[in-house]
């Protein structure tokens, strides 16, 4: 990955690395964290300080507020973090957020936007006073341009790290590189130039980095600093900022509840498996009297025949046996069906989740403990512990009653204290297990959130070296976990089975001597066999309560299943009339197709099968539709005319279209040839609704997350014509990426409306909606498999269109490069990428799916210029018939856009074409843009 590095840093210095996408400037950070190591055959030395704080591409968050993300373990000195939030400009954010600082943040800090996670992580950064060198991979990614001139002056150059090493990857910005005192390009994972950066930016390497829009706006005036928001903290009660989180509550199973899961089981195999049970029990009672009455016999005469004694008493000891493995047959069939049910709803539910509504309320670990070991406990022991609880409930009952049955009235009456002594020694245990039992399940929970965190970020945790801190942590998490399990589960029942032994001993001693002072009218037999099932239950009383302790446990993990299958959901995902507005791709054989043949016309494309037009093009040229006379006597014809074989072809409208067949795409004429000459085809269709694109209309639209009142947009209106190429533009945590999750209908408007071209997206099912639109987000979304499932998840399309897809990205040379080709394999979150590539293939599966309406979230932030533009001209050429709208920091890439909207605390400041705001006098965007070129 990297070869012939060298390279020395004196102390104190600022040091920028700056290279092509794979070029190997994260790796190189790597290799300087320890993490790499280099090659045993070649001598090599690295030398750096143990404790270096590190901001990753991907922010470090952790499970807790914010404040505890930016301490990290560190003692709390108000100025110095005072100091840390204002050098990372997260004041003005700390004023709106409820609960300022001590707000919690969620797992991996899914409740603020990406430029709030880099800056937090800077903050903690800029904090940390052990830390001799500082890393920061590209800080400047993630936030705008009057942002990132106060990182660089306030963070970088500022008072808390000026004394310190700072070794930076960055874009290469010359107005930025200025301030450095050493910079470095890397090509090919070498450095292939390094130096002073005024020299450095005069060699050739440097200049193919660069992009012919990153000159500095002409004209531009000199930006005003950036205005401190002054608004003062607002003081949120606790209460408020707890309502972010939903903390773990008691709560013990209900009838309501046990009605409707047992319903998920049938209730037929629940009855069936009672009765057998209940017969089961029946006769292995008729089994201990056929016992009693032989040895009656036995007393009264010496003639007794033993055989007939003995197999009636085998007989019905086999009949038990039959019905109880009758009964296990089908509390089996009952509790299989249950957990499988429950397994489905649970999964269903939570996928279909609303973000703003679970995702930012219920820490990761808390998750994948239900998911985990509370639906392993009903998955495996449910009918272990239930049946057995029912079981030792029976075992006990039979004898008591029996007893009661044979011995005289008065110690039935005598014995009501003895049992009001057992009910309060067992209420009092009960009501002291469960809680621990909820204290044990949140232990749990927090380890697992621990552990999430710790391996999901354990480059950073080393680099500040603070696995001594983690490791305690996760220690006294799992100690709690330990010590809430042996109260509640070994201390708690030896002090129950302690006062329960004490006081069936003294019962069992009372039925003893009184069944002895009867024994002429109660029988020897049937007094032995009371006894005997007396000290049975004696000897088994631990065994008793364990097994129904174990099953009350099960059945509050069953409870707190149960809290799942009510979680919030999301919108409809189908709704009637969706089939209008779906895209989808169908495979068909040649079989199917016939003998086909195309037009020879100079005007038009037409394929015909057996001297019948089935196919023509539109009048742009570029899809194929169905020939009128194919209508068969309907007012217009379908696409499923032209194969009535193809069952996926029926489900088309009369406005859908062929956009691709196997690799030709928007091309009628090729697309004609391949349908005539291939012998199978993929055929990718897709609805007339945004076939040519969108025109997208807010109207009044107010947005908020969850039930928190403040709006994040506040009536918004806005109009994207179809085709255009619109950058959304503005401070970070203005509204920028709130307005996209509102076009993807993740938060749903709380007033207003959104139409595409005419069709209110309320009115659609989700799952139409979302397939209709692309997303490449901030943070690429990449899973662990091959390369070909990340690009082609559902198999829709051909190699060749693969191909043409990595071309487009400038991403063909490189997978050319690997082994595997498109079976590479990509580890999870695309962590053997560098964060670039990442994008790259997120920006590749988009030009495959080619959707009318493509969303860019700051989707190209970590390319460098010269790979930027040319993805910018592919965004342009390789989406023809898209609306493109895009969030942007970096205001040089949106300068060739069609249009541009500035927003300003969650509404429009400013709006319209590009060279309309660029020359408008004291517009918003103009600062903007005189604020990049001011440095």
């Amino acid at each position: 990955a990297l070869k012939d590095i060298s390279l020395e840093v004196p102390c104190g210095q600022l040091v920028g690395i700056v290279g092509a996408v794979g070029s190997g400037k994260s790796t190189f950070l790597q290799a300087m964290l320890g993490e790499l190591y280099p090659d045993v055959s070649k001598p090599a030395r690295v030398s750096r300080p143990d404790v270096i704080a590190y901001c990753s591409q991907v922010p470090h968050i952790a499970e807790g507020t914010l404040r505890e993300n930016v301490l990290f373990g560190q003692p709390y000195e108000a100025e110095r973090y005072a100091e840390a939030i204002q050098s990372a400009s997260l004041k003005g954010d700390l004023a709106v957020l409820p609960g300022g600082d001590e707000v919690p943040i969620g797992s991996r800090g899914i409740t603020l936007s990406g430029g709030q996670k880099a800056r937090v992580a800077m903050a903690r950064a800029a904090y940390h006073k052990k830390s001799e060198l500082v890393i920061i991979d590209d800080p400047f990614a993630a936030v705008d341009a009057p942002t990132a001139r106060v990182l660089l002056e306030n963070l970088l150059l500022g008072p808390l790290m000026c004394d310190r090493t700072r070794v930076v990857t960055l874009q290469p910005d010359a107005d930025r590189l200025k301030h450095f005192d050493h910079l470095v390009v890397m090509e090919k994972g070498g450095i292939k130039e390094q130096g002073r950066p005024a020299d450095v930016m005069k060699t050739e390497a440097y200049q193919r980095l660069l992009s012919t829009h990153s000159e500095v706006f002409a004209g531009a005036e000199e930006a005003a600093k950036p205005q401190e928001l002054n608004a003062s903290r607002k003081k949120v009660e606790q209460a408020a900022a707890s309502k972010l989180r939903e903390e773990e509550e008691e709560g013990r199973p209900t009838w309501a509840m046990m009605m409707e899961v047992c319903g998920l089981g049938k209730w037929s195999n629940l009855l069936t498996a009672s009765m057998f049970f209940t017969l089961t029990i029946y006769i292995y009672l008729l089994s201990d009297l056929s016992l009693a009455r032989w040895t009656d016999a036995m007393v009264l005469r010496d003639d007794v025949p033993d055989q007939a004694y003995l197999f009636g008493y085998l007989f019905w000891l086999m009949l038990g046996l039959s019905l109880w493995g009758c009964c296990w047959v089908y509390i089996e069939r009952f509790t299989l069906g249950m957990s499988e049910a429950i397994h489905d709803m649970i999964v269903n539910r939570v996928l279909r989740a609303p973000v703003d509504r679970f995702f930012d309320k219920h820490p990761v670990g808390r998750i994948l403990n239900r998911l985990s070991s509370d639906l392993i406990v009903v998955d495996l022991y449910l009918y272990v512990k239930g049946s057995g609880g029912c079981s030792a409930i029976w075992q006990v009952m039979v004898p008591i009653i029996y007893v009661h049955t044979i011995m005289p009235w008065y110690l039935a009456v005598a014995a009501v204290p003895f049992y009001y002594m057992m009910s309060i020694f067992c209420s009092r245990f009960w009501n002291v297990t469960v809680p621990l039992r909820y204290c044990m399940t949140g232990a749990r929970s927090e380890v697992s959130s621990l552990i999430s965190d710790m391996v999901g970020n354990k480059v950073v945790i080393r680099a500040y070296q603070d696995q001594d801190r983690i490791t305690s942590e996760t220690c006294d998490a799992m100690d709690n976990m330990l010590k809430s399990g042996i109260i509640g589960d070994r201390v708690m029942r030896r002090w129950l089975v302690n006062r329960i032994v004490f006081m069936w001993s003294f019962y069992t001693t009372t039925m003893f001597m009184v069944g002895l002072l009867n024994a002429a009218n109660i029988g020897a037999g049937t007094l032995g066999i009371c006894l005997t099932n007396l000290l049975l239950v004696e000897s088994n009383i631990d065994a008793y309560l364990e097994t129904a302790t174990g099953a009350q446990f099960e059945f509050i993990a069953l409870a707190r299943l149960y809290e799942y299958l009510s979680v919030p959901q999301e919108r409809a995902m189908k709704k009637v009339g969706d089939s209008k507005y779906t895209n989808f791709t169908v495979r068909v054989t040649r079989k199917e197709l016939g003998q086909l043949t195309l037009s020879d016309k100079s005007s038009s494309v037409e394929v015909s099968r057996n001297g019948v037009p089935i196919l023509r093009d539109d009048l742009n040229g570029t899809t194929l539709m169905v020939a009128d006379g194919l209508a068969a006597g309907r007012s217009e014809a379908r696409l499923s005319d032209f194969c009535p074989s193809c069952e996926d072809l029926q489900k088309a409208e009369g406005w859908h279209r062929i956009v691709a067949a196997n690799d030709v795409v928007r091309d009628a004429a090729a697309m004609a040839r391949e349908l005539c000459g291939s012998s199978d085809m993929v055929l990718e269709v897709h609805s007339g609704w945004l076939l040519d694109g969108a025109e997208v209309r807010i109207e009044s639209l107010k947005v908020g997350y969850a039930d928190i009142p403040r709006d994040v947009l506040k009536g918004l209106s806005l109009t994207f014509q179809k085709q255009h190429k619109v950058a959304i533009a503005g401070t970070t945590g203005c509204g920028k990426s709130s307005m996209l999750l509102a076009l993807l209908r993740i938060l749903e408007a709380r007033s207003g409306k959104i139409q595409f071209n005419g069709v209110d997206i309320s009115t659609l099912g989700l799952a139409t909606l979302r397939s209709a639109i692309g997303l490449v987000p901030q943070d690429p979304v990449l899973f662990s498999g091959s390369l070909r499932h990340n690009l082609d998840p559902f198999s829709c399309f051909t190699d060749g269109r693969i191909w043409q897809a990595l071309r487009c990205v400038q991403l063909e040379s490189s997978v050319e490069d690997w082994t595997d080709k498109l079976e590479h394999y990509i580890s999870d979150e695309g962590g053997n990428l560098s964060f670039g590539q990442r994008q790259l293939v997120c920006l590749a599966r988009m030009i495959l799916r080619q959707p009318g309406l493509l969303l860019l979230d700051e989707a190209t932030s970590a390319i460098e210029p010269h790979t930027q533009q040319l993805v910018q001209q592919t965004i342009k050429s390789a989406f023809p018939s898209s609306t493109l709208v895009a969030v942007a920091h970096r205001l040089e890439t949106v300068l060739d856009f069609d249009y541009v909207v500035v927003m300003e605390h969650g509404d429009v400041a400013e709006q319209g074409p590009v060279k309309e705001l660029t020359e408008r006098k004291d517009g918003t965007f103009r600062k903007m843009l005189a604020a990049k070129g001011s440095w």
